[in-house]
């Protein structure tokens, strides 16, 4: 089980690492739905690679779109791995611009894989088995699983 921080120095939230049989979960939580989809983004980028962060030279706008969530949660870890797979940009930081339950406005900042290769787990999507959004007392807490 990997724990780790969802930001650069500020407490927004926090994820960890679930072992699945040829899949990986990851359990986020943050007080807010910006720090929890943070929190899950930086989740998934550890699943990605367990190097340390580099600088950004890239950010990407992304916008993605749900039916509620749930869904909303998928789509955005899919536009991150859309990102990396078409562009080659390794995400490094994830900046969430707005958030609503069906809508998500977001940067990913990141290197080219072209410029300097990294290391890095296949992941081939996020999906929805045993997916859960939770809005509890203290914020809100997710789990989904990547396809590996």
């Amino acid at each position: 089980m990997v724990l780790g921080a969802a930001s650069d120095g500020e407490d927004v939230g926090y994820f960890r690492l679930l072992e699945h049989t040829a899949d990986i979960g990851i359990e986020a939580a943050g007080e807010t739905t910006a720090d929890l989809f943070t929190a899950a983004a930086e989740g998934l980028r550890a699943v990605l690679s367990d190097l340390q962060k580099e600088p950004c030279k890239y950010w990407q706008e992304v916008t993605v779109a749900g039916r509620d969530f749930e869904e909303l949660l998928v789509n955005w870890l899919n536009a991150i791995l859309f990102h990396r797979e078409v562009d080659g940009l390794f995400p490094e930081q994830f900046r969430i611009e707005t958030i609503t339950a069906t809508c998500l406005r977001a940067r990913i900042g990141g290197n080219l894989l072209a410029d300097s290769p990294r290391p890095s787990r296949e992941v081939k999507a996020a999906t929805w088995h045993r997916l859960e959004v939770i809005n509890q007392p203290g914020g809100w807490r997710a789990r989904i699983y990547l396809d590996l």
